[in-house]
């Protein structure tokens, strides 16, 4: 997979994966859906594809799924995301993660929260 991801890709995923490196799954809130598979971790909720995201009825249950499962890290937002719009197009889980997770760190193009 390497081969195929710019430097700053590269050095983001090994930071990512130190970071999550005892979690069960990750959690992303950006449009780049190969993270997971790139990881080798499952996700903690269903939703990792934001554009299913936007109806209310999905929003709703991406906040429950995230209530339940409590993912530690959450991938929050990227530079390097083409489209870099899930904050202003899913403001339920945008509230959900700004209520209760904050700044954990910000890796290049990358900003991570954590859980309160």
């Amino acid at each position: 997979d390497g081969d195929y991801l710019s430097e700053d890709y590269v050095a983001m995923l090994d930071y990512y994966k130190n970071l999550v490196k005892d979690e069960k799954c990750i959690q992303i809130f950006t449009n780049e859906t190969a993270i997971p598979y790139l990881l080798k971790k499952p996700t903690c909720s269903k939703f990792y594809l934001m554009w299913v995201s936007v109806p209310d009825k999905n929003q709703k249950l991406f906040v429950e799924e995230l209530e339940i499962t409590k993912p530690k890290f959450i991938l929050f937002d990227s530079e390097k995301d083409i489209y870099r719009d899930t904050h202003a197009r899913l403001p339920m889980v945008l509230d959900f993660i700004n209520t209760n997770y904050s700044f954990h760190s910000k890796f290049k193009s990358w900003t991570f929260v954590k859980l309160n």
